[in-house]
């Protein structure tokens, strides 16, 4: 059958093409961010349930000052809560253009680990739909796999426009809670 194959491929290709773009956004981001020092004002406590349980994440408050105005957000969260501790220093990146957009810059590693997680995974679906696609079997007296093929492809589309038309419209690869802090 040629639906399988064609999903497998088109759905790599997609995932590669997703973290190739949120990849463009976030080395966009750091070609036009600043490095700045902000102090952690809080440790938030988070909990996340799913089937498998609760999960709790530590996420830390950091406050920074840029444009003579003090700025506040939550940053990534970690399981471990010793590993923030109130008043500890850190440092962030702020956008050039938009002190509001900033993130801290303890959390690179983690956000680059998922653009290649999507990128892999996007190459190895495409490479796998690829090799198991028999095009010789496929025969145009039967035509419904590929209209299943191009209703899954318009379908995939419609979903993912979305998706983009958001990323595109959030400042430099997310929105964080941003309060000003008045003092």
């Amino acid at each position: 059958m040629f639906v399988v194959p064609l999903l497998f491929t088109l759905t790599g290709l997609c995932l590669v093409l997703l973290a190739v773009f949120l990849l463009r956004l976030d080395r966009a981001f750091l070609r036009e961010s600043k490095s700045v020092t902000g102090n952690i004002v809080a440790v938030n406590r988070r909990e996340f349930r799913s089937r498998q349980g609760t999960s709790i994440l530590w996420c830390p408050t950091i406050e920074y000052t840029e444009d003579n105005q003090k700025w506040q957000f939550e940053a990534d969260g970690n399981p471990i809560e010793s590993a923030f501790k109130i008043g500890q220093t850190t440092s962030v990146l702020v956008s050039n253009n938009n002190p509001r957009v900033a993130r801290s810059a303890n959390n690179f590693s983690s956000v680059n680990g998922i653009f290649y997680l999507l990128g892999g995974l996007g190459l190895v679906f495409t490479v796998l739909g690829i090799a198991i696609m028999d095009v010789s079997a496929m025969t145009l007296d039967e035509p419904i796999s590929l209209i299943i093929g191009a209703v899954v492809l318009v379908m995939m589309v419609i979903r993912v426009r979305p998706i983009v038309k958001r990323i595109k419209t959030t400042p430099r690869f997310r929105r964080l809670r941003v309060n000003v802090v008045n003092r």
